[in-house]
C-alpha cells in the first residue's frame, strides 16, 4: 500500500519530538547539532525557547589558533537573522538577541583572523587521515563551498541585524564581500554549473561534483545567471539528495531567486520520500514545522 502523507499527522510528530525539551536543563543537554536545529524548530512555537536552544549551540564555540579546530557550524547567524524575522513582538525580540550577535560577531572575527589562510576571505576547514602503523595525523586544507556560503548568509543576516542594533557594522561588510567575490572568482565552475572546493596545498580545484556545491543559493551569492545555470545542473544531473535538511537549504535558495516552480517540486520530492510519519532528528522536526507552518 503506497504511503500518503498525513499533514497534521507529520506535525504532531515534530511536535511531540519537541516536548522532553521543556526545561533549561533538558536544553543544555542538547549537542551543538541538534540545539541549533531545535532553534529553528522554537522559532514559530516559542521564541524564548528557540533563543535558549541557540544559545546552547553557542555554548559548544572553542576557538583555537588552529584552523583543523573550526568544527562550529557556520549557520548561528543567519539562524538568529531567522528567529527575528520570525518574531511576533521584534522590537523587544532585538534588544534580547543582542548578546548573541555579539557573541557571533565575536566568533566570525576570530574566523577571519585565524582561519583565512588565502587572504580571500574564504575559511579554510580541514580534513584528516591516519597514515601508517605510527598513525600520524595528515591534514588537508581546503575551502568548502558550503561552510562558507553558510559564514556568508550568517554574515547577511548580522549585517542586517547589527544595522538595526545600530552597531557598526563596516568590518562584516568588508568580510562579506570579499567572500563573495572570491566565491565566485574562485570556486565557481562554469562549467560544473555550481560551486567547487579548492584544496589550499596544491592550490587546485576538486572536480567533485556534490548537491552541497548548490548550497551557495541559500546564502545569495551567485548572480541570476550564475543561478540559473545551477538549475540547468540540478536539473540535468543525477544528484542525490541527502536528507531533508539539504533538501530544505536548496529549496530555500531557489525561492532566494524566483525559481518557484523548481522549489515547489523539490519540496514534493522531498515529502514523497518520507518513509513514515516520524520526527526521529532536531532537523526533521524542525523542517516539518517550517514546511508545515511557514508562508512559503
Amino acid at each position: 500500500m503506497p504511503f500518503v502523507l498525513n499533514k497534521k499527522q507529520l506535525l504532531k510528530a515534530a511536535l511531540d519530538w519537541l516536548k522532553p525539551y521543556d526545561t533549561v536543563e533538558k536544553i543544555a543537554q542538547l549537542s551543538a547539532r541538534d540545539a541549533a536545529w531545535l532553534a529553528i524548530a522554537f522559532s514559530r512555537l516559542d521564541q524564548d525557547r528557540a533563543l535558549l536552544c541557540l544559545q546552547t549551540a553557542l555554548s559548544f564555540e572553542s576557538p583555537t589558533e588552529d584552523a583543523s579546530a573550526v568544527l562550529s557550524d557556520a549557520a548561528h547567524g543567519w539562524i538568529l537573522g531567522h528567529l527575528y524575522q520570525t518574531a511576533k513582538n521584534k522590537a523587544v525580540f532585538l534588544q534580547q538577541l543582542r548578546p548573541v550577535f555579539q557573541q557571533i560577531l565575536d566568533f566570525h572575527r576570530f574566523l577571519y583572523g585565524n582561519c583565512d589562510l588565502s587572504g580571500d576571505g574564504l575559511i579554510a576547514t580541514a580534513s584528516g587521515q591516519s597514515e601508517g602503523v605510527t598513525r600520524s595525523h595528515t591534514l588537508t586544507y581546503f575551502e568548502d563551498p558550503f561552510f562558507n556560503a553558510m559564514l556568508i548568509w550568517s554574515n547577511e543576516q548580522l549585517i542586517r541585524l547589527g544595522g538595526l542594533l545600530k552597531h557598526d557594522v563596516q568590518e562584516l561588510m568588508e568580510w562579506n564581500d570579499l567572500a563573495v567575490w572570491s566565491m565566485n572568482e574562485k570556486l565557481w565552475s562554469e562549467n560544473a554549473g555550481l560551486y567547487l572546493p579548492h584544496v589550499l596545498k596544491n592550490s587546485q580545484t576538486v572536480f567533485s561534483a556534490s548537491i552541497t556545491g548548490m548550497m551557495p543559493l541559500a546564502a545569495g551569492i551567485p548572480t541570476q545567471e550564475q543561478a540559473e545555470r545551477m538549475l540547468e545542473t540540478l536539473l540535468q544531473g543525477d544528484f542525490q539528495i541527502p536528507d531533508i535538511a539539504t533538501a530544505w537549504l536548496l529549496y530555500k535558495g531557489l525561492l532566494r531567486y524566483g525559481m518557484q516552480e523548481s522549489a515547489a517540486d523539490l519540496k514534493k520530492e522531498a515529502f514523497a520520500s518520507i518513509e513514515d510519519h516520524l520526527a526521529d532528528s532536531a532537523s526533521k522536526a524542525a523542517i516539518y514545522i517550517e514546511w508545515l507552518c511557514a508562508a512559503r
